[in-house]
């Protein structure tokens, strides 16, 4: 799976997803709170893709990530 063409492309989304909610927040604009809900795609690809490479440090870091999204978008969408 690690070789892929499926497996790159996945890879590829969550980092593209990551620059988009970085520019939305750096934009700092209304829709800058929709932000969090990219940063979860991210993060979610990015767990996915970490698992499939055992890179258990990246897992970790992401995890994090979708923990700040969740309240990122509870705080920001929700309420």
């Amino acid at each position: 799976m690690k070789d892929s063409k499926l497996f790159t492309i996945i890879k590829w989304v969550a980092s593209i997803t990551g620059f988009i909610g970085a520019m939305l927040i750096a934009l700092n604009i209304p829709e800058s709170k929709y932000a969090f809900m990219i940063f979860f795609v991210s993060s979610s690809m990015w767990i996915y893709s970490a698992h499939i490479m055992k890179e258990y440090s990246l897992i970790f870091l992401n995890v994090g990530f979708l923990t700040v999204d969740i309240i990122g978008i509870y705080r920001w969408i929700i309420m």
